[in-house]
């Protein structure tokens, strides 16, 4: 009986259009492993601490699809967030220490693909994803395929698990 109605609100929660406001809570026919709850509380592991953020990339370069995010030289850093990040030229420098916010990757690095679906699995720089002026790295390309269709729905699921 209560697999039935499980399956049944399943069902009907899919025919629905998910708003912001339902995506807030946690979803509790799809509960989070607390392993993955645990890991993803905690501060971006991607960087925070580490003696070089993004693996040494550029987060402020364009990049290209297949080469990724620029590599970042040790003659340009800047110290942000207990890390140190690294350019590719001055000016890019100059533009992350203006505003950091604006280019370090949303969820600490991780893949909101793989968040949305409850799971932590840290983003690739050869595997990102700009929207909205913001930095999104994807764990492959299946992911960054996938998130570049809907963005919109993956940041919002993601973020209920962030």
């Amino acid at each position: 009986m209560q697999m039935t109605r499980r399956l049944m609100i399943t069902l009907s929660a899919a025919a629905v259009t998910l708003s912001p406001a339902a995506l807030t809570q946690a979803d509790p026919l799809r509960p989070v492993d607390p392993v993955t709850r645990n890991l993803v509380n905690k501060l971006p592991s991607s960087w925070d601490g580490k003696k070089v953020a993004v693996r040494g990339r550029d987060v402020v370069s364009e990049g290209t699809a297949k080469r990724g995010l620029a590599k970042g030289s040790k003659k340009y850093t800047a110290e942000y967030d207990n890390t140190t990040w690294r350019f590719e030229s001055a000016k890019n420098r100059d533009l992350f220490l203006e505003n950091p916010e604006k280019y370090v990757p949303e969820f600490g690095g991780y893949c909101p693909v793989a968040l949305s679906q409850g799971k932590a699995k840290i983003g690739r720089t050869n595997q990102f994803t700009r929207i909205d002026n913001k930095l999104y790295l994807n764990y492959n390309e299946r992911n960054r395929e996938n998130f570049a269709s809907t963005p919109e729905d993956y940041i919002l699921r993601a973020k209920v698990n962030w």
